[in-house]
């Protein structure tokens, strides 16, 4: 709520060219105290370069994505702790508009990491009846990622990884130890 009335107390003090307080509350319906503090903010924020874009609806749509795909690349993915991504974003004005602290970051992170969780489980439940019958062409094989050997179980036609885990060992008793080649004919 806080958010909208800046945003439509900024449209108004640019399309109307009015910093009246009186005037802008009997516009929006909103005390004038209210006003007086929400104007109060936009004025600090005035210095920032993009204050003109960030203080706009889509302005702030644009910078909500920036944050969460900031978050998502660079902590989720990238593993880049959540000081630097705080950091990052604080440089870039962020700051000024959202909540992005070290610990906002890491609480943004634990609950797109839920969310992301969530929705796999989501699709499996969804994927795994309609694919019972799925005929592949499958290829089970090793790879090596940094010191780890991965076996990786996949549909050599379309690609798709069935399965992958860390383990030592790379032979045939450990694929059939993970159950993934139960139903298959391995050469």
């Amino acid at each position: 709520m806080i958010k909208q009335q800046l945003v439509k107390i900024y449209h108004i003090t640019e399309k109307i060219k009015t910093r009246s307080i009186a005037k802008i509350s009997a516009l929006l319906n909103i005390q004038r105290d209210t006003v007086k503090r929400r104007l109060k903010t936009l004025q600090s924020r005035e210095h920032h370069p993009c204050s003109t874009i960030f203080e706009t609806a889509s302005g702030q749509q644009w910078l909500q994505l920036l944050v969460i795909l900031a978050i998502f690349y660079f902590g989720i993915k990238s593993n880049v702790g959540s000081a630097v991504i705080s950091e990052f974003l604080t440089m870039l004005g962020a700051g000024l508009y959202f909540g992005v602290s070290t610990g906002s970051i890491k609480r943004i992170e634990k609950h797109m990491d839920k969310l992301i969780t969530q929705f796999g489980d989501n699709q499996h439940a969804i994927l795994l009846p309609l694919a019972k019958d799925v005929e592949i062409h499958a290829g089970a094989d090793e790879t090596f990622f940094e010191q780890h050997n991965v076996l990786v179980f996949m549909d050599l036609v379309s690609g798709f990884i069935i399965k992958e885990e860390i383990k030592q060992k790379r032979t045939l008793s450990v694929w059939k130890e993970r159950h993934c080649c139960e139903n298959f004919q391995l050469c």
